[in-house]
């Protein structure tokens, strides 16, 4: 295929027509008409290539309810806890007993 070079009236071009392509490599702007390039692996492909959020979880292995624990009121009740003394403290319906300001037990 030819080269091309284009006109001074399209200076981003112009910069990214001054890159040398290579495989596993992606075109990026690093200021308002300066351009680089960076490695892309397969990994990274996966990933910009899900159509959104939900597939890109599941690529990573981070299905909600899946691989990672979905919401819960007895989570929200463990992390809104705040025990003043040592020993058992009920919120939200569960126990969490603590040692020293450290929880110990949760039932």
């Amino acid at each position: 295929m030819p080269s091309v070079k284009f006109s001074v009236e399209y200076p981003k071009l112009n910069a990214i027509e001054g890159l040398t392509a290579a495989a596993d490599r992606i075109v990026y702007f690093t200021g308002p008409g300066a351009v680089a390039l960076a490695t892309l692996t397969a990994a990274g492909r996966a990933l910009i290539d899900d159509a959104n959020a939900a597939a890109q979880r599941a690529t990573l292995g981070l299905e909600i309810g899946v691989d990672v624990q979905a919401r819960s009121a007895k989570l929200d009740a463990i992390s809104g806890a705040t025990p003043i003394a040592d020993g058992p403290h009920t919120v939200g319906g569960i126990t969490i007993t603590t040692v020293g300001g450290i929880i110990t037990a949760i039932a």
